[in-house]
């Protein structure tokens, strides 16, 4: 149960019967800043007083005294008008029964309603590897994906492919160029040169494949050919990198598809809409109609579309393959989201069905010194280097650890290490230690799930068990607001969190030989500890280590 949810929908409920008048959106629960104000706390008696000029606190006791919640043990209003509320105990007792059940099931909801959703992401460059900047897409996209699964919508991942325009025959020059220098053809370098050892791995791959077969033919006959092959390896070499993120796309969307008429296409049917006209010898989409800043270039004066366009015909597409919500992981430098949605309603298309999440960078810093890094130079880590070295659990949940909209400091010296300042290995750790537990449980046979169902867990009284099963009871909040706001870091702080919490209670309160009713309810609590971690792994895709 969402509790937060379902406190606002009471307390609306409270306020219609008390005939009070107030937009729905006003009445807010949240948890306080302090525990020791209670597990919730709404400030709707502030926005009633000061909207009827009436003593907050007055209308605060009118509204307890029209309470009657049964996960709520007490309600407090304090001298201000604040409403605080402390969770039931019985209700505590009873979500750690269901996690145990089927903790997928307790953070789950039907919210999607098996609607189709796209979530598009990384969408890098294919003309070079996967760098640190470009991947931190990659675990935001998959992670949002999940949530949006684990909260009934129909998910598909997918990949947009840039693989049109100079760019892909630049890679394949560069890639024929390294493929004749080793096979000791005396030969000029093109006049844009792509550095890196990938090039020359692409090389290595093409005289395995054609041997010498291409050095007697024109550049002119074979470029298409081997900028094909040179794509095809860079994908490849993709997908290798993300899969080991965890991370595998149902589609890989190529863009010269669209330029096989969609494009045009989608403008002509702006242009019957009355949303396009001609000036300065280009195409321009009228978009100040419909409240933009300025009018945006749809085809350059050169005949050449602009990124815009092929974005609202790609969108386009997305929609006419069924989908009812699309999402976007952008990086923060691409600024188009505002002109792409008015083209989207001027084309007849619900634009609040398109949410773009928008990352920051990340910076890599080494003996607390910053890596500087620059792609166009040839000088940058790769993901897989940064995977090799830190692992994938690591990197993976260390990009998730701050917002989306946040630049993200990643410590090489911190990720490797093994200490709880590593935030993955303290979360893991923890999940771990639970398992430890349960094994020598096992072997003692004293675990019976049964028995764990059904014990009343009463003789939980102390301030770290509490903790412990209040934080549990609260997890679905939590996953339906990472879910709501598109913010996967809530879910990494939710993991540490429990973590904080079960450490704390591993270290005060003894499980084996603590008495056989309190052995028992305590086996529990590590049990629904131990599952609710790992549900929460899945989500953010990394491993539950039975040992570390």
């Amino acid at each position: 149960m969402q509790i937060k949810e379902e406190l606002r929908k009471i307390l609306k409920n409270v306020v219609i019967k008390l005939n009070y008048d107030i937009d729905s959106s006003k009445v807010l629960v949240d948890e306080p800043p302090n525990s020791s104000f209670g597990d919730y706390a709404t400030t709707l008696p502030l926005v009633l007083g000061k909207k009827y000029s009436k003593n907050p606190k007055e209308i605060g006791e009118e509204i307890k005294n029209n309470l009657s919640i049964s996960f709520i043990h007490s309600i407090d209003v304090t001298s201000n008008g604040y409403l605080n509320f402390w969770l039931a105990k019985d209700f505590l007792e009873n979500s750690i029964k269901k996690v145990l059940i089927d903790p997928r099931s307790y953070i789950s909801t039907n919210f999607g309603e098996g609607r189709k959703a796209l979530v598009e992401f990384v969408s890098a460059n294919p003309t070079g590897p996967l760098t640190v900047a470009n991947a931190r897409g990659g675990p935001i996209g998959d992670t949002i994906a999940n949530l949006l699964s684990i909260n009934g919508y129909k998910v598909e991942r997918e990949f947009y492919v840039n693989d049109a325009g100079a760019k892909i025959l630049k890679l394949g020059s560069s890639v024929l160029y390294n493929y004749k220098i080793l096979l000791n053809r005396d030969t000029a370098p093109p006049a844009e040169l792509y550095p890196g050892e990938y090039i020359k791995e692409i090389a290595k791959k093409m005289i395995e494949t054609y041997g010498n077969s291409l050095l007697d033919r024109a550049e002119n006959e074979i470029i298409g050919e081997v900028s094909r092959f040179s794509l095809n390896k860079m994908l490849e070499n993709m997908k290798e990198d993300l899969s080991l993120l965890n991370i595998n796309f149902d589609n890989w969307f190529m863009e010269h598809t669209l330029h096989q008429g969609y494009i045009d296409e989608t403008i002509e049917m702006l242009a019957k809409s009355g949303y396009i006209y001609k000036a300065e010898g280009a195409v321009w989409f009228k978009s100040t109609s419909l409240g933009d800043d300025k009018d945006r270039v749809l085809i350059r004066s050169d005949g050449t579309s602009t990124y815009l366009a092929g974005d609202i015909a790609y969108h386009r597409n997305k929609f006419e393959r069924g989908f009812e919500l699309l999402v976007d992981i952008w990086g923060a430098d691409q600024s188009h989201i505002n002109s792409l949605k008015l083209a989207l309603k001027a084309l007849g298309y619900d634009m609040g069905k398109l949410k773009a999440v928008t990352y920051q960078l990340v910076h890599l810093f080494r003996e607390k010194e910053e890596i500087k890094m620059s792609k166009s130079s040839g000088e940058y880590i790769t993901l897989r280097e940064l995977i090799d070295e830190v692992g994938p659990d690591v990197a993976r949940f260390i990009f998730l650890t701050r917002a989306n909209d946040s630049h993200l400091n990643f410590d090489i010296d911190i990720a490797r290490s093994r200490d709880p300042k590593n935030p993955v290995f303290y979360a893991q750790y923890a999940y771990t230690r639970c398992r430890g537990i349960l094994r020598e449980a096992e072997g003692q046979q004293k675990i019976n799930l049964d028995d764990s169902y059904n014990s009343s867990l009463s003789c939980l009284q102390t301030k770290e068990e509490i903790a412990l099963m209040r934080k549990i009871a609260k997890v679905p909040d939590y996953v339906f607001k990472a879910f709501s706001d598109y913010s996967p870091n809530l879910l990494t702080q939710t993991i540490l969190s429990i973590a904080d919490d079960f450490h704390n209670f591993y270290e005060k309160c003894r499980v084996i030989g603590a008495g056989d009713e309190l052995e028992k309810s305590r086996l529990s609590i590590v049990m629904a500890t131990e599952k609710i971690l790992k549900e929460l792994f899945n989500v953010i895709g990394i491993k539950a280590p039975e040992r570390m």
